[in-house]
């Protein structure tokens, strides 16, 4: 009898340790859809950052349909619309192998956006090699009001958290367009991925979501309290002078510079790949000009690489830190996928009872 019951706990022990070490991603097969804010992660930058770490051992493999300034209702309605790798939605979708799908929502309703994410689900899912693809609802940063009649165009500095955590006002029935407080705040996120995973429950693996709007509440507070170190000659207006804050990443009002880009990039890279980042090499390529300087302009001077001397600068520890902030999010955060400490715990309390057991059945 004693046999059988360890061998019991033994099963349950095994399934959690199963469990958690399934957590582990090694090989994303990533297909993205969104506007510039998706952009922003930098595809091939990513790519670049997880090959200049083999001893990681992760692979990435992207596609992506972006359209700049559309909804996740615009782009299924323009299936040739925009950008698409390596070919449209339409196509990319149901005819390739993926196991991770970003969805962007953008200036619609949660009724709206879960409409439209579950087509995109519903046709990835056609192909039967992607009935267990790891779906993520992008939530991402709110905008920043502008200036009337500035030129160029200026913005209000934003205070973060009170934007971010304004109270979301479900409205089922709206199709919802940019609203300050009701579109771009963290209640609508854990409100649309709630739908999306009451639509797919039983089907798939649980929805998850790419914290990226989080981290950057974190490394606001981060910054503010002075705990991001390296960071010099930022000449960008904040909300209070004289002390840093999310502000510096943000050159207009939605879009990030370089140093922004790293830490969207960098947040997608640990969540799908469930992967602390401190310690990753950022590759030349995150560091440098962007490939679109309208939306994604080079505002900061990375270590080994000047841009301009007039560009603020960032260092080694500037980059260990932002990580660190990246990670603290990510890995504790109830929807980004990462295993739980209560799930370890368990594992810990079914070995400790097993080395009992067996010490006792030894004596």
């Amino acid at each position: 009898m004693l046999h059988i019951l360890r061998q019991s706990w033994l099963a349950v022990a095994l399934t959690l340790v199963c469990s958690a070490s399934a957590m582990a991603q090694n090989s994303v097969r990533a297909f993205h859809i969104g506007n510039s804010v998706t952009d922003t992660l930098r595809f091939t930058q990513l790519r670049d950052m997880v090959n200049a770490n083999p001893g990681r051992g992760k692979t990435y493999v992207f596609g992506r349909h972006t359209i700049p300034g559309s909804p996740l209702e615009f782009t299924w309605n323009n299936p040739t619309g925009g950008f698409g790798e390596p070919s449209f939605y339409n196509t990319a979708l149901p005819n390739n192998d993926w196991n991770v799908l970003t969805l962007q929502p953008f200036d619609r309703s949660v009724n709206n956006d879960q409409d439209y994410a579950q087509r995109f689900i519903n046709l990835m899912r056609t192909r039967p090699g992607n009935a267990n693809a790891q779906v993520y609802i992008y939530q991402r940063w709110p905008r920043r009001e502008s200036i009337p009649n500035t030129s160029p165009t200026q913005n209000v500095p934003i205070n973060y958290p009170q934007v971010y955590n304004q109270t979301h006002v479900l409205d089922p029935n709206s199709p919802g367009y940019y609203g300050i407080n009701n579109l771009e705040t963290k209640g609508f996120y854990d409100a649309l991925l709630a739908r999306v995973r009451q639509n797919n429950a039983g089907t798939g693996p649980v929805p998850l979501m790419i914290p990226v709007g989080d981290v950057l509440q974190e490394i606001d507070a981060r910054l503010k309290a002075g705990q991001i170190r390296g960071i010099s000659g930022s000449t960008r207006p904040t909300l209070t002078p004289g002390i840093l804050d999310v502000n510096i990443l943000y050159p207009d009002g939605i879009h990030f510079g370089n140093l922004g880009q790293f830490i969207v990039g960098t947040t997608f890279y640990a969540t799908m790949f469930k992967d602390n980042p401190v310690g990753l090499v950022v590759p030349a390529s995150y560091k440098s000009a962007s490939d679109n300087a309208q939306y994604r302009t080079a505002d900061f001077n990375f270590p080994g690489v000047v841009l301009d001397p007039s560009l603020p600068t960032i260092t080694n520890e500037t980059v260990e830190d932002l990580q660190a902030a990246i990670w603290h999010v990510v890995s504790n955060h109830p929807n980004a996928g990462i295993p739980e400490p209560a799930a370890m715990g368990a594992i810990a309390l079914v070995g400790a009872v097993l080395m009992k057991r067996r010490t006792k059945h030894a004596s």
